[in-house]
């Protein structure tokens, strides 16, 4: 009660009481203590005057407002107008009753009781079917986006084979887009096979509805070929289920279609390799086999392939039917001095629980020893073990292993007996492995010193140059070969020698190594210093001749003498451009110097006849390539003067003289000296004729490239003079 008036208060209590009621009330007069009673404890309905001292009727509605409190409030008060009245109504109030006139007091609390009871319960509704539309649009929205993160499609479909949902993976299994999918029908999302047998197995199952004890939940399972938008078909494996009306007809199919075309393909992968395991386990040239060793020590066989090879000639004799029995038997087969550690092997595997692996021996019908390796994996049972594996025949590698160890001793005595020196050293750090009996005569050093030294430290150490051992490991640690290097090394006297070696990396109980191969050619190096001596005096007295010769020409025909320098200097720089050896320039430079040496047998005045030739005598001119190779021919010489005389008039294609000799039967310094030939004679000043000039000689030579001169030569004959600034001297 908001009320000043204590005897308001027993008035409007009496009223109450007279009304039936049972009233439990509680006066304020201040918005305070309205604040607080109205939260300290649940009320019916508020009785407030309208006017007090420290407070009022509106205030009371606007308090009651800002607390969000639905407590229907009557204002009872004496002086009130129908415009206040008016104004509390608006502001909430349910009721005004006058002072004195209490006789509406009960009627009215009565109604405001039963209308806040009807508007609680519309409240109560109103926020249950809030809660529900909400629960139902979070199950939407759950189930939606379940049905949208599913990689399979989700559909259903009415009874006439129209779908009328599907969710969005439609589009990655089948191609459609949802509302494309929607606007289609079974028949065409189906092969014609598969509708019919659809049809068929949809009316089978209906057909079953009406037997009593048929369970409206169960499913439908089948594989399906469907077809996407492209127009292909692929598998999917299609569980479905009906949806039935109240009265058990059925009103439409729900579904999930998975593609099966990934499962379809391993499967037939799988298929595939089974296959392929079975002809090779089948083809394995030995016996696949499973052993078991029980806890209490018993041994035997459970499964053993059809054995091939000569491992046939014992199984077959064995009663594989009982396995039991097999292992005795095969045991008994075992050469004897392998029988024990064969048995020893599998107690040790069986103890252990670690792979078997066992070589030894067994006897076949005809009395010959075969070789086996036994290979299983482990696998820990209650009372045992199980042992998968293979059996198999080693003879070849057995005897392969033999035939290696013969030729590692074969290896090892040609190793010892070589005369080169070798060593064997470790490549990290030079430490000398092994060296055979030439090392010791080589280096000086005993092959027991050696062994175990460094060949780079004291007292070993054999390298001059410590360069030189830094370059060689530097080789091989970039994966190359040293072949054939030379370089000083020392002995075990101090003395130095010149020697010529080969080193290449070799893997020796997973070590990496080096395997150096020494030639003493100190003596060498003498003999080839005095061959050249020699040579370098045959080279001046054949130097000495050949000017005697130029001296010879000079005197009687001048013109031959200023040609053949001419020439040498030509084929000369061809062969260097060419990237010749130096010995070779060499020679077709004194070849070049005399290469008409043999117009000394022709008469003076045909060499300097002003006019043309005759036949006669253009034919005795041609004898001079014939009378040069005569006279060179028993002049001893490092280089093939006589031959490289007697083929410059040769030509590619076989035209030339005197032997009618082509292609590469041609020397390389006669089809050098053949260009240089003609360039100069076209380019000088003849006896009958004058110069036609360096162009013309160079367009003879292109024009008959490949045809009269070799193609190489004159390609760089042109370079030379048209690109290098090359002239005639």
């Amino acid at each position: 009660m908001v009320e000043d008036s204590e005897d308001d208060v027993v008035l409007m209590v009496r009223e109450l009481k007279k009304g039936g009621y049972h009233p439990e009330y509680y006066r304020v007069d201040t918005g305070i203590a309205m604040k607080k009673a109205i939260k300290d404890q649940a009320w019916d309905v508020i009785l407030c005057d309208y006017k007090m001292p420290k407070f009022n009727a509106p205030s009371a509605l606007t308090l009651l407002k800002e607390e969000n409190i639905d407590i229907p409030v009557i204002i009872v008060s004496g002086t009130i107008g129908e415009e206040k009245a008016v104004e509390c109504m608006r502001l909430g109030a349910r009721d005004y009753i006058m002072k004195g006139t209490y006789s509406r007091l009960c009627p009215v609390i009565a109604r405001e009781l039963e209308e806040t009871k009807i508007r609680r319960q519309h409240h109560l509704a109103e926020e249950q079917k809030s809660a529900a539309l909400e629960e139902l649009h979070q199950s939407e929205e759950k189930y939606r986006r379940i049905t949208k993160c599913i990689p399979d499609l989700i559909w259903a479909m009415d009874m006439s084979g129209r779908f009328i949902y599907v969710n969005d993976a439609v589009e990655r299994t089948h191609g459609w887009t949802v509302d494309e999918y929607l606007n289609l029908s079974l028949q065409e999302l189906v092969s014609p096979p598969q509708l019919a047998k659809d049809t068929a197995m949809i009316t089978e199952y209906l057909a079953k509805a009406h037997e009593p004890d048929f369970d409206h939940s169960s499913t439908l399972n089948f594989e399906s070929e469907e077809i996407r938008k492209n127009g292909s078909t692929f598998l999917a494996e299609v569980t479905a289920s009906f949806l039935w009306s109240d009265d058990g007809k059925p009103v439409g199919i729900i579904g999930i279609t998975h593609d099966i075309t990934e499962r379809k393909r391993t499967e037939k992968i799988l298929r595939e390799k089974d296959e392929h395991l079975r002809g090779i386990t089948e083809n394995l040239p030995g016996v696949i086999f499973q052993f078991y060793a029980k806890d209490s020590g018993e041994y035997g066989l459970s499964y053993i392939s059809k054995p091939v090879d000569e491992f046939a000639e014992v199984i077959p004799h064995l009663d594989t039917a009982k396995l039991d029995t097999v292992f005795d038997d095969f045991l008994s087969r075992i050469c004897e001095e392998d029988r024990d550690p064969f048995v020893l092997s599998i107690a040790k595997a069986v103890q252990t629980v670690s792979r078997w692996n066992f070589e030894g021996r067994v006897s076949i019908p005809s009395g010959k020893m075969v070789w086996f390796q036994g290979l299983s994996i482990p696998t820990k049972l209650d009372d045992r073990v199980i042992f998968d594996g293979i059996l198999l025949n080693i003879n070849d590698r057995k005897l392969a292993e033999e035939i290696s160890h013969k030729s590692q001793e074969k290896f090892h005595k040609i190793f010892m007996t070589t005369p080169d020196c070798i060593a064997i050293t470790r490549l990290n750090d030079g430490l000398i492995i092994d060296v055979n009996k030439g090392f010791e005569d080589i280096m000086g050093w005993k092959r027991e010193t050696a062994i175990g030294a460094k060949s780079n430290q004291h007292p070993i150490n054999f390298w001059v140059h410590q360069s030189e051992h830094d370059l060689m490991l530097a080789e091989l640690k970039s994966g190359k070969d040293v072949v054939h290097h030379e370089f000083t090394f020392r002995r075990s006297d101090g003395l130095e020698r010149f020697g010529v070696y080969s080193a290449r990396t070799i893997t020796i109980d997973e070590q990496e190594c080096v395997i150096f191969i020494l030639k003493d050619i100190t003596e060498r190096k003498a003999i080839d210093a005095e061959l050249q001596r020699t040579l370098e005096i045959l080279r001046k007295s054949v130097g000495t001749t050949i000017q005697v010769m130029i001296s010879a020409i000079e005197m009687r025909d001048p013109y031959t003498a200023g040609h053949q320098l001419r020439v040498s200097d030509i084929a000369r720089t061809i062969a260097t451009e060419m990237g010749l050896s130096q010995h070779t320039i060499d020679g077709i430079r004194m070849a070049g110097n005399i290469h008409d040496i043999g117009k000394l047998s022709i008469p003076s005045e045909i060499l300097t006849k002003p006019s043309r030739l005759t036949p006669i005598e253009f034919a005795l001119v041609q004898e001079h390539a014939q009378s040069g190779y005569e006279m060179l021919k028993n002049v001893d010489s490092p280089w093939p003067l006589a031959e490289i005389v007697y083929q410059h008039h040769e030509r590619m294609d076989g035209s030339g003289y005197p032997r009618n000799l082509k292609g590469d039967a041609i020397l390389i310094e006669s089809r050098i000296m053949a260009v240089a030939d003609v360039v100069e004679a076209m380019a000088s000043h003849r006896p009958y004729r004058a110069s036609l000039g360096i162009e013309s000689a160079l367009e003879e030579i292109e024009k008959n490239k490949g045809i009269l001169y070799d193609q190489d030569v004159v390609e760089i004959c042109l370079k030379l003079f048209r690109k290098k600034g090359y002239t005639l001297p």
